[in-house]
């Protein structure tokens, strides 16, 4: 055989089984077993993917996008300065799973698995099949294949295509019990990749894109009252947010308790799409600061980023409706009296410095910080924290609330209020997807946090190695005045982060 002909040949690899060994399913609640943990919380986690807390009236942005997570704020612990671990999915997502940062979980790579050490370290796991009852989805096909890895750890992993209106992706109907090697083997056979470095299918990839573009277009076509700019979707799945809302709304009670519910919505990602109540509402004169290009400018003009967000504002506003009508539900069920309600992201996204989106060099605030909200059973009034938190101490948190051990390999702390806060501490974010999976962090950009101060450091970038900047995020929120010259503490904050990077870089040098 020719090694074109081999290639072929394994690209076609998702029109064949590619496992017949079935995985064991996650064991199931028996009432004796329900019984014994009635004194257990529920634990119902909703993210939004791509939410930045920049864009976000909650925090204090201008424009009033979220009036409903306000009124959930009444009832919650607000945390004003929370940051992702990374500025995309893979790294936000396997860092609030796992309770570990990317240099430790090493999913720092666009469509990047877990390492298998990590594997079992997830919050399911840890939680216990026999205590709890875990239910999780993805409308974003990057967070399913991080979410597949514990597919021994759950009760019910919903496909995607359940609440799609249209799913192409052949792994999700025909190859679930493969997902992982199915998915990337059908985006090499569609074309999906880059066919300039992979084989694909000679015609395959061309009839699939034709059917796409046409089934998208009858969709928005069904839809056009509703959805002006078109219906929302992501890589091969075009969905209605208010399906996934309504399976939570219609589904949650009757779920066996404790649960713990993992749900992982694609808005406000781009494309971004508001629904025909929120399309042209901040048509205003608002505009946010313009400010200098950066190093890894995107050469996206200024005015370019003002259009994309604003409606990227309209589709925040959109999302915060649809969470306002599940929490409504919520509100006037009794299910909350038993239930930590915690609402998050795994990234942000930004509008400046001649960037746009999230894929990015960078680690400014907008891509950096995320909401987060936590309600606890019963809770009536607000709280607000103000110290750096991580998306790492969001396992380490619900392993303490719902009883359960915080096994060592943890790196977050458990949150406060639900422990007093101790000394001064720093959380981290990385980003590394240039950077060798397994291998010393040496082309990658790092951010450390520490009370009011946030250093960022480049490395390995051709024409921009060994830099630093570092910003008073009280001062200067906005991050426009680099101190990293001038400041006294720079050098204290730059041998703290040097001394975190040679430890964490040991195991691979």
């Amino acid at each position: 055989m020719h090694r074109r002909d081999f290639l072929k040949l394994m690209a076609a690899l998702p029109l064949v089984r590619i496992s017949w060994r079935q995985r064991p399913p996650a064991t199931h609640h028996s009432a004796e077993t329900q019984a014994e943990d009635i004194d257990h919380p529920n634990i119902l986690i909703l993210l939004f993917d791509t939410f930045s807390a920049k864009h976000a009236s909650l925090y204090g942005y201008p424009r009033h996008t979220t009036p409903n997570l306000e009124r959930f704020a009444n009832r919650a612990t607000v945390y004003h300065a929370h940051q992702a671990s990374g500025n995309f999915t893979n790294p936000g997502t396997a860092s609030l799973l796992t309770g570990a940062y990317p240099w430790t979980h090493r999913s720092m790579h666009l469509y990047s698995p877990i390492i298998p050490p990590y594997v079992d370290k997830n919050l399911f796991r840890a939680l216990g099949h026999t205590q709890y009852h875990s239910v999780a989805y993805s409308h974003n096909m990057v967070a399913v294949t991080l979410i597949y890895q514990f597919l021994n750890d759950l009760d019910n992993f919903k496909k995607t295509e359940e609440l799609c209106l249209h799913d192409g992706q052949l792994a999700d109907q025909f190859f679930f019990n493969d997902y992982d090697l199915a998915t990337w083997r059908e985006r090499i056979f569609r074309g999906a990749a880059d066919i300039s470095s992979y084989p694909s299918s000679l015609f395959y990839f061309l009839l699939n894109g034709e059917y796409w573009q046409a089934k998208k277009e009858a969709i928005n076509e069904q839809y056009r009252d509703r959805f002006p700019v078109g219906v929302p979707y992501h890589h091969d799945q075009i969905f209605l947010l208010e399906d996934a809302i309504n399976w939570l709304r219609d589904n949650l009670e009757t779920l066996p308790q404790p649960f713990v519910v993992y749900f992982h919505l694609t808005p406000p990602h781009e494309p971004y799409c508001p629904s025909k109540e929120f399309y042209g509402h901040f048509n205003d004169s608002w505009v946010p600061e313009p400010k200098p290009e950066h190093v890894f400018t995107q050469e996206h003009p200024y005015g370019e980023l003002i259009a994309a967000c604003q409606t990227y504002d309209e589709y925040v506003a959109f999302v915060d409706s649809e969470f306002g009508r599940l929490y409504d539900h919520l509100n006037s069920s009794s299910l909350l009296d038993n239930t930590y309600f915690l609402v998050t992201s795994d990234h942000g996204e930004m509008f400046e410095r001649g960037i746009q989106g999230h894929l990015t060099e960078v680690l400014y605030d907008p891509v950096m910080r995320v909401p987060l909200l936590i309600s606890a059973p019963g809770q009536q009034e607000r709280r607000d924290v103000q110290a750096p938190t991580s998306a790492v101490d969001v396992m380490p948190t619900l392993l303490h609330l719902a009883n359960r051990p915080i096994p060592t390999w943890c790196e977050g702390e458990i949150l406060p209020p639900y422990q007093t806060a101790g000394t001064e501490r720093s959380v981290f974010a990385v980003e590394a997807k240039s950077n060798a999976k397994r291998a010393p962090l040496t082309r990658a950009t790092v951010a450390m946090v520490k009370g009011r101060y946030k250093l960022i450091h480049y490395r390995g970038y051709s024409g921009f190695d060994d830099e630093y900047e570092l910003y008073d995020l009280e001062a200067d929120p906005e991050e426009l005045n680099d101190i990293y010259a001038t400041a006294s503490v720079a050098s204290e904050l730059k041998e703290e982060l040097l001394t975190k990077l040679e430890e964490v870089n040991a195991p691979y040098s």
